[in-house]
């Protein structure tokens, strides 16, 4: 880690380990990985390499921590026995300390990871049964899990999370991928391919920050006529998020509410309105309560 120049440099790399690697850092702490030929295991520290804590589940092959709000952090971990069985991979979930580890794979799910994470909500993406990749958007927990996959697209991840929104990349077949923005459901998608010429062919968004006025959206787009990739910057206004637009389209009417009873009805994770953990009547009292006030 450096704070600034190169004299700052503080060596991370924990005794008796073979690599070690950062990938992520908020707040005091600092998360990746520490290598044990041939195997590596989830890390965190807080600024220094004796405070490194090993983070890999007990009956883990191996893990990843990728990212940290400074209180929890995520990121996956292989062959864990839990659920029905064991999965190729698994989103996990940390709270400091190895055995705190929640595992967030949503039902379904044959491989799964979560990248980033900020105010409760973490963001990455899982792959199903039918061999498609989702990006997925949690609450801390695997119930909690919402897919955020548009209708049509074949392929979606999210790379990161601020302020209830969310970013990554969506593609729709043909060798096609456009720079995605979400606000918390599939229905909020928003091309972000659209606003850049289109001399740009693929796109990418990996980092968002907004301000009370702003989105910020940082991302990568390939320029086909000068056959190069080039560094992208979006900024948009940033209006509040009216939780009460249930499918983010937009406008809050009655189709709002029958997509909640919906969600409510199939226990997804987007019912649990009130982001308590539990899908349950309050959830319901809490979004009329919303619908009423209006946006």
């Amino acid at each position: 880690m450096w704070l600034g120049n190169a004299a700052s440099w503080v060596d991370f790399h924990p005794a008796n380990t073979t690599s070690s690697v950062i990938y992520g850092a908020g707040g005091s702490m600092q998360v990746g990985i520490t290598g044990y030929s041939p195997t590596y295991h989830a890390s965190l520290w807080r600024g220094n390499a004796d405070s490194w804590v090993d983070l890999n589940p007990a009956g883990s092959s191996a893990s990843m921590a990728l990212g940290t709000d400074g209180v929890q952090q995520v990121g996956h971990a292989f062959a864990v026995e839990a659920g029905p069985g064991p999965l190729l991979g698994r989103a996990v979930l940390w709270t400091g300390t190895a055995d705190s580890w929640i595992d967030l794979s949503p039902p379904g799910s044959t491989y799964s990871s979560a990248v980033a994470i900020s105010e409760g909500q973490q963001v990455g993406w899982a792959t199903f049964s039918n061999e498609q990749t989702h990006a997925v958007l949690w609450r801390g927990s695997a119930a909690s899990s919402v897919d955020l996959n548009p209708p049509g697209a074949v392929y979606s991840d999210a790379r990161a999370i601020f302020g209830g929104r969310q970013v990554g990349v969506t593609g729709f077949g043909g060798g096609i991928f456009r720079a995605s923005l979400w606000s918390g459901s599939a229905a909020s998608w928003v091309d972000l391919s659209s606003f850049v010429s289109g001399e740009f062919t693929n796109t990418l968004a990996f980092g968002i920050y907004a301000d009370d006025t702003h989105i910020y959206v940082v991302g990568v787009g390939v320029n086909v006529p000068a056959d190069t990739s080039q560094a992208l910057l979006w900024i948009r206004s940033n209006p509040p998020i009216c939780l009460a637009d249930f499918n983010g389209d937009g406008i809050l009417d009655f189709f709002d509410y029958l997509d909640f009873v919906d969600a409510l009805a199939s226990s997804s994770g987007a019912a649990d309105f009130n982001r308590d953990g539990e899908i349950n009547f309050f959830d319901y009292l809490d979004f009329v309560q919303a619908f009423s006030a209006g946006c």
